[in-house]
């Protein structure tokens, strides 16, 4: 109860120096409640809830203490929850009225890191000595919105497992009993330990000889964690799988290494692991490469395997050749130069001894039947508005025994086809078509077209291949075939023109290699020049050109590559008056007469 009351009218000439609260249970008997109060106010406390008191006050000054005040009677609340006070008398309890009495669940403990690894958290936490019968629960998160139960139980820590290193986690504890859990409202944060880096993905071949193999790799997926940046990288080399291993070192921003002083014809195998400043990663998964063995390519002359001159100049150098034919006794009857005894003719000359001349504008139309295109040439005459047909028709992977590994139908596939009329290259006006796809295995083709309008000389593969007007540069691109082997090869099947009334001139060596071929109809004829080399990752390759008999398909072999093949044939179409008047003579030629079998037609090459 509050009290307060007024000086006395008259302190008859000493001041009041206190005040006395006196107090009654029935308002005749009356008991000091306290006294020395120096203020005109007094807070009764300690008193029953609804119960009737009397409360008097009286003055003291230096003379004595006055006569007791008039009464004043008050009469207490009857106790209620809320009231801020636990009234247990009255069967206030926890469980009843909780904001007078407080909670009956015990409060939240308080939560440290005990350890810590990359790879785990032990947390700990004060046990409650108010409460008994207490279990604690221990969740996390790595978000701070969605927690985990990872523990349930009555101990003051645990050990949390299997966390990913270097990472920033949540987490609280709570305690509880049978009336509830209670959580900190701010949960800890605590952090996993750096660790090495994560383990580096399998080096893949980038180049290669038979003396050299350069790999290249990824940065692993984790590097450790917290700033834990690569220092290098620890490559591995050896010739055995399971052990003998030489080690090399490199910077951390280089991920290309080229092992040289290599043998041929050998099974190297490699791994790569990350290192940081915590120690090395785990080691990427063996892999292997087997270098090429001697052949002739290679840029090495290796006389021991029996390369001369006469089968390999690519890597022994030139041998001596015979004149190259012509007419009048003239090399190359004057209209080319003699390379090596085959003759590359200039202009719009043609034939093993450049003695054949003539040129037709002409067009290029795609196959609506075919992956091919049409070559076209305007003529004044109904009799000479003749068209050659060219077509690819299958792209085959194929074992050293022949075995077919993959095969696919150029039919069967939809391409994209894109056209540049007028373009300029090297002053040169041109017309360039490209029909391309990618195929199922992921592979991309690309099937390329380039019509020269007036005469000039490209270079493909460091030789100088004269183009006549009107000539057309077919290029073949193949980019990431997955080769099952790198003994593996492509079969690239073209079919030749089938015109009926059309006799043939197919020049070859001595391995049936197709050195130039011809297709004439009503005296125009579509002639074509192979080159034996073509473009393999970036370096020149020997690839091959044949005539099956059986099927009359011109074959392409092309041996194994990793990232690309370029292969390049040209033709030219040339009006030919009477090509029965001009005899082809020369070197290493075959000449069939006319024939009405639209199947012994022969014009294609790459």
């Amino acid at each position: 109860v509050a009290l307060s009351w007024n000086s006395p009218y008259t302190d008859n000439g000493a001041p009041v120096t206190s005040y006395s609260v006196y107090q009654s249970n029935d308002g005749k008997h009356y008991y000091l409640y306290k006294n020395n109060i120096s203020d005109t106010q007094a807070q009764v406390m300690d008193l029953q809830a609804s119960t009737p008191y009397w409360f008097v006050v009286t003055a003291t000054n230096d003379v004595g203490e006055s006569s007791y005040s008039l009464f004043t009677f008050v009469s207490t609340r009857k106790a209620a929850c809320g009231d801020g006070i636990c009234d247990t008398n009255f069967g206030e309890t926890c469980a009843t009225c909780p904001t007078d009495c407080g909670t009956c669940r015990p409060s939240a403990p308080y939560v440290s890191v005990l350890n810590h690894t990359f790879s785990s958290l032990t947390v700990g936490w004060t046990l409650s000595k108010k409460y008994t019968d207490v279990y604690y629960e221990v969740v996390i998160s790595t978000d701070e919105l969605n927690f985990t139960t990872v523990y349930n139980g009555t101990a003051n820590n645990y050990t949390i497992t299997g966390l990913e290193p270097a990472t920033i986690y949540y987490i609280n504890v709570g305690a509880g009993n049978s009336y509830g859990i209670t959580f900190n409202p701010v949960y800890s944060r605590f952090s996993t330990d750096s660790t090495v880096p994560s383990q580096v993905t399998a080096p893949t071949f980038y180049r290669y000889t038979r003396n050299y193999i350069q790999i290249r790799w990824r940065t692993p997926a984790f590097t450790g964690g917290n700033s834990s940046d690569i220092i290098n990288y620890i490559l591995q080399i050896s010739t055995s799988p399971s052990g003998g291993w030489s080690n090399y070192t490199v910077n951390n921003f280089i991920r290309t290494y080229k092992f040289n002083g290599l043998l041929p014809n050998t099974a190297y195998y490699f791994t790569v692991s990350a290192v940081n400043e915590l120690g090395s990663g785990l080691a990427s998964n063996v892999t292997s490469f087997t270098t090429p063995p001697k052949m002739c390519g290679d840029g090495v002359c290796d006389t021991d395997i029996g390369e001369s001159c006469a089968d390999c100049y690519l890597d022994c150098g030139a041998c001596t050749y015979p004149a190259c034919p012509g007419i009048n006794k003239t090399e190359c009857s004057g209209n080319g130069n003699c390379n090596k005894g085959v003759c590359q003719c200039s202009g719009s000359w043609f034939g093993s001894d450049c003695s054949i001349n003539g040129t037709q504008e002409v067009q290029v139309v795609q196959r609506t039947d075919a992956v091919g295109f049409t070559i076209k040439p305007f003529a004044s005459s109904a009799a000479l508005q003749v068209s050659f047909d060219v077509e690819i028709i299958s792209i085959t992977e194929v074992t050293s025994s022949g075995s077919v590994v993959q095969q696919y139908m150029m039919n069967d596939q939809n391409l994209t086809v894109s056209k540049n009329v007028g373009k300029l290259v090297d002053g040169t006006a041109v017309q360039n078509f490209n029909f391309s796809t990618v195929l199922s295995n992921l592979a991309n083709f690309t099937m390329a077209l380039t019509l020269y309008e007036t005469a000039t000389t490209i270079t493909f593969a460091n030789s100088s291949v004269p183009i006549t007007p009107n000539g057309i540069k077919f290029s073949i691109f193949i980019n990431e075939w997955p080769f099952g082997s790198i003994s593996n090869q492509l079969k690239i099947a073209i079919a030749p023109p089938t015109k009926t009334n059309s006799n043939k001139t197919v020049s070859t060596d001595g391995s049936n290699s197709l050195q130039w071929a011809t297709t004439n109809i009503n005296g125009t004829a579509l002639y074509a020049k192979f080159t034996e080399y073509a473009i393999l990752d970036g370096q020149i390759r020997l690839v091959q050109f044949t005539q099956d008999s059986s099927s009359n398909k011109q074959i392409i072999s092309v041996p194994h590559f990793w990232d690309s093949a370029e292969i390049d044939p040209n033709y030219s179409v040339l009006y030919i008056p009477d090509l029965s008047s001009k005899s082809e003579t020369g070197n290493k030629q075959n000449s069939e007469d006319s024939d009405s079998s639209a199947d012994n037609n022969t014009a294609i090459a790459s």
